[in-house]
């Protein structure tokens, strides 16, 4: 991963206000697309990257169990100043997300705005299958990436960024300038802190890298890492329309989950979505929704058997003899974690080793300069005490 950041230690304070976010309506979204996949309060997740703890903090308050890492200590020490709510659900971990140990797997992992800084391949391949051995099975992965098409064209349009702040007795700026590399999809990005406070200014600077995704490239590590992609989504269910598409879609999943086999679901009028985006929102074709009822509502026809296929499609139900797959799955899930384990473990064993050789061999060579100044000291007690003074010469 890149050399630490400013905005992830001395600018830590400033981090939030830096980059604000909806944190509640993305919650909003995170929390129903845990609802739909049977991970509802008291569930454990971790928030993988916590930053400042913003969704870590709004989860706890919602019920949820919550573990957040963060391999910058700046950064935690903001998540743990943060109100005290829900503090029995909550506990903040500094580690690298490639080198950090769980004693148990997870319901849910939340992964915001991390992922684009793993540029070398070796590490993005061992970030998600670790991502894969920490969940738990039937357990859902939530992750965010900059998609290259979309981010070439964002940053081609305009690569500069600047945002003002005031702050106390002073005030901050901050400034960026991104740089696309074509050829492998990354970003080279120049940032440049400047803060003015009682008459005093102070000046940060720093490069670093980060490398976009593809959907090609996010499908093969799901793949690897024996993950389902279930879903995508452009936005944590932003929209820049009057009424919010989160707690529409909640309520729509709440339908459905209330729907018994071959009934029929009306979705009232309040919705306002068009024909394609109720399709999609359900997880079914669009030919499925077939009526619009006099009142305005649409019609949903017997679309039970595929809502519960895609609710259950990480679930694995056990029933009769399935049991005895969702076992064997269980053990390999474990046995895969176990063996990632033993490959950190060895690691360190192995550092551990060479430190050891390296203290042997410096405390051999600590032996051997005693027993030479042992040699000299008794050289010079026996020249002080007249005796013993070696003579050269040729005998003959």
């Amino acid at each position: 991963m890149p050399s630490p950041r400013p905005y992830y230690h001395e600018f830590a304070w400033a981090y939030d206000l830096l980059q604000p976010a909806p944190v509640a309506s993305h919650v909003d979204f995170i929390q129903a697309t845990l609802h739909v996949n049977g991970i509802t309060n008291g569930a454990h997740i971790l928030d993988a990257g916590c930053g400042t703890g913003r969704y870590a903090v709004e989860l706890a308050k919602r019920g949820f169990r919550v573990s957040g890492v963060d391999r910058s200590p700046d950064l935690i020490a903001v998540a743990r100043r943060r109100e005290p709510i829900a503090a029995d659900r909550l506990h903040f971990v500094v580690a690298d997300l490639l080198e950090v140990l769980f004693a148990h797997p997870f319901d849910a992992i939340l992964c915001r705005g991390v992922l684009n800084d793993f540029v070398a391949d070796d590490s993005r391949e061992l970030i998600f299958r670790r991502l894969g051995l920490w969940l738990r099975p039937a357990g859902i992965l939530i992750f965010d990436v900059r998609e290259w098409v979309r981010t070439m064209a964002r940053y081609t349009k305009d690569s500069s960024h600047f945002k003002e702040l005031e702050i106390p007795n002073g005030r901050l700026q901050f400034r960026s300038e991104t740089a696309l590399v074509r050829e492998s999809h990354q970003l080279r990005i120049s940032e440049r802190f400047e803060i003015e406070q009682h008459d005093v200014r102070a000046l940060s600077q720093n490069e670093f890298t980060m490398r976009c995704w593809t959907s090609d490239e996010i499908a093969r590590y799901l793949a690897a890492s024996a993950l389902d992609q279930l879903s995508t989504s452009a936005t944590y269910g932003e929209s820049g329309r009057a009424w919010s598409p989160v707690r529409t879609r909640l309520k729509l999943l709440e339908a459905l989950d209330r729907m018994e086999s071959g009934h029929t679901v009306v979705v009232g009028p309040e919705f306002k979505w068009s024909k394609t985006t109720l399709a999609r929102e359900a997880g079914v074709n669009i030919n499925t929704v077939v009526r619009k009822q006099p009142s305005g509502a649409w019609a949903f026809p017997e679309i039970n058997d595929r809502f519960e296929e895609l609710r259950n499609k990480r679930r694995r139900v056990v029933m009769g003899s399935d049991s005895r797959e969702e076992k064997i799955a269980e053990l390999r899930n474990e046995v895969e974690r176990l063996r990632e384990q033993n490959r950190l473990l060895t690691l360190e064993i192995n550092r551990m080793g060479q430190q050891i050789l390296v203290e042997r061999d410096r405390a051999e060579r600590m032996a051997v300069y005693e027993r030479q100044n042992t040699s000299l000291r008794e050289e010079i007690s026996r020249l002080q005490a007249g005796r013993g003074v070696p003579i050269f010469g040729k005998i003959g």
